[in-house]
């Protein structure tokens, strides 16, 4: 008994030549134009596809995958850049609080004293009233001292802070363009 050989005839899907193609083929090369080909069969249909088509699918699986494993990875890093964002938020916050406070403190005992300094001098003549000028006066230029202080501790810690939090954000600005590029990729 002789087994028949089934052939069928396609065209290359380079430069269009017929090619005939037996039911044990899998891969060859055209042999007019010397292209990789691969035998596609689907449910009873045979196709001829470049074998660079289908390493450009697995590819682009291939990259999917990669991409997926990516975007959680960036996702979790940009989590712990944010939680550092705001660790930095809350310290400048606290300092300024701590400032705020300061200088709060500084103008009281500076209304106290001046207060006191009328109490304990009380009494009447020229050189009390001098005495009384001379203590306010330095009372109020302690108070200026003390804000003017106060005023430059708030101006340095700002522009710590601003050192602190920029490049975080620059960072988290340029993560966030990977996750969206990582994104892109998942989605197509």
């Amino acid at each position: 008994m002789i087994d028949t050989i089934r052939v069928v005839s396609l065209k290359c899907v380079c430069c269009g030549a017929r090619l005939e193609i037996d039911c044990d083929m899998s891969a060859f090369a055209c042999g007019y134009c010397g292209n990789e080909l691969y035998v596609e069969r689907k449910g009873g249909t045979i196709a001829l596809r470049q074998v660079v088509d289908a390493v450009k699918d697995v590819q682009a699986g291939t990259d999917k995958i990669a991409a997926e494993m990516a975007l959680v990875r960036l996702e979790k890093e940009r989590e712990q850049w944010v939680a550092s964002l705001t660790a930095v938020d809350d310290n400048y916050s606290g300092m300024c609080t701590y400032i705020t406070t300061a200088s709060n403190c500084t103008i009281v005992l500076g209304l106290a004293a001046s207060a006191l300094v009328f109490a304990i001098f009380s009494q009447t003549g020229f050189f009390h009233y001098l005495f009384k000028i001379a203590l306010i006066l330095v009372v109020i230029a302690g108070m200026w001292w003390a804000y003017q202080r106060r005023a430059g501790d708030h101006d340095r810690i700002a522009k710590r802070y601003y050192e602190d939090r920029e490049p975080i954000v620059k960072y988290m600005v340029a993560l966030d363009r990977q996750i969206e590029s990582k994104r892109a990729i998942v989605e197509s």
